[in-house]
C-alpha cells in the first residue's frame, strides 16, 4: 500500500486548533483533482468539522473522482499504540471511506 501511495497519491497534514474546516478540505480536494492522483490522505491533528466530513464522504461515492481519506491524530495514535502494521492500517482506512454506508 505504501508503494501505491508513493506512486499515485498525496498526503496533506494540518495542525489546527479546532476541526479542519470545509474550506481546507475543499482546497485539498481541488489539489488532488488537479494533480490527477487517485488517492489522497488528509490528516488533521484536531479532527474535522461535520461539514468537512460530509463533503469527503459524499465525494467518496463518486467512483470517477480521486479517493480522499480523512485521518485524525487519535486514529493514528491508537493504531500505533496497538502495533498495527502500516499497510494494514492504510488498507483499513481506505476500505472504510471507500465502502461507507449512509
Amino acid at each position: 500500500m505504501l508503494d501505491l501511495l508513493h506512486q499515485l497519491g498525496i498526503v496533506e497534514c494540518k495542525n489546527l486548533k479546532s476541526g479542519m474546516p470545509l474550506s481546507e478540505v475543499s482546497a485539498f480536494l481541488n489539489k488532488v483533482s488537479q494533480l490527477r492522483v487517485k488517492l489522497g490522505f488528509i490528516v488533521s491533528m484536531s479532527g474535522f468539522t461535520q461539514d468537512a466530513e460530509r463533503m469527503i464522504r459524499n465525494r467518496s461515492s463518486n467512483v470517477t473522482a480521486p479517493l480522499v481519506v480523512p485521518l485524525d491524530a487519535d486514529r493514528i495514535r491508537t493504531a500505533l499504540q496497538h502495533g498495527h502494521k502500516l499497510d494494514d492500517f492504510f488498507r483499513e482506512v481506505v476500505r472504510e471511506i471507500k465502502y461507507v454506508s449512509y
